[in-house]
């Protein structure tokens, strides 16, 4: 009878870690624009360029202006100016027209300054617009 139990928990397990195998190999649609978020915040507050950089569309365009290239440059400026950046997304909903995703969120950002020590603190709803090009999705726009 213990074998029998013992055989049941060994295949339990078995069966547990195979779906979390799965579900990490083939990502649905809406985990891979998650997992796109959650890079480019990390990204963000690690203050790293290059990474943003790879995840927009480089036909990206925004509400206030910024294309590509500007809105690069907008970032670098910040990275000088302010340290310690955290972002916080807390909502997140995702619509697909494939291949186009919308990607709703509220994000908040708080950032302390080097030159006078002031905080930083911007909250507001964003919506992202993406696209999925070669099997990878990128951000072509952004409303607030």
């Amino acid at each position: 009878m213990s074998r029998l139990i013992t055989y049941f928990i060994l295949f339990g397990l078995i069966v547990f870690f195979a779906l979390i195998l799965i579900r990490n190999l083939f990502p649905s649609e809406r985990e891979r624009v998650l997992r796109l978020i959650e890079k480019g915040r990390k990204a963000v507050e690690d203050e790293d360029i290059t990474r943003i950089a790879s995840l927009i569309d480089k036909d990206y365009y925004d509400a206030w202006g910024h294309d590509y290239q500007r809105l690069v440059k907008f970032l670098r400026n910040n990275f000088r100016i302010y340290d310690d950046i955290k972002v916080f997304v807390p909502f997140r909903k995702v619509v697909f027209e494939y291949p186009f995703a919308q990607c709703s969120l509220i994000v908040r950002v708080r950032g302390r300054s080097v030159v006078d020590g002031e905080d930083l603190i911007y909250a507001s709803p964003l919506i992202l617009f993406l696209i999925k090009e070669n099997k990878r999705w990128f951000i072509t726009a952004a409303l607030q």
